[in-house]
């Protein structure tokens, strides 16, 4: 199964998706801040990265954007409450999925 870093500044959320993550056969990676996530990711292997945009400090647009400046090849799923157009449509520039 796949290696998923999950960036989300909820910790009920975060706990309750990696939760469901695990239970699926899957390891997952946690970051509570955008921060934390980047340093995750250098230091670990993910196949698959999920984001929260809405977060205090750096949005998921600064995680997306970098890590795919470093060369980041795996799926990039965003998470928002954000219903904007315009900002799925950033992502998507960005290099989400």
């Amino acid at each position: 199964m796949a290696t998923i870093l999950l960036v989300e500044d909820d910790q009920d959320l975060r706990f309750s998706v990696a939760t469901t993550l695990r239970r699926e056969g899957h390891d997952t990676l946690e970051a509570g801040s955008v921060r934390e996530g980047l340093k995750v990711y250098q230091q670990q292997h993910a196949d698959l990265i999920i984001t929260d945009l809405r977060m205090p400090g750096d949005d998921g647009l600064v995680l997306i954007k970098a890590v795919r400046e470093e060369g980041f090849t795996g799926g990039l799923l965003v998470m928002t409450s954000d219903d904007s157009v315009a900002t799925a449509v950033e992502a998507m520039k960005l290099g989400a999925d």
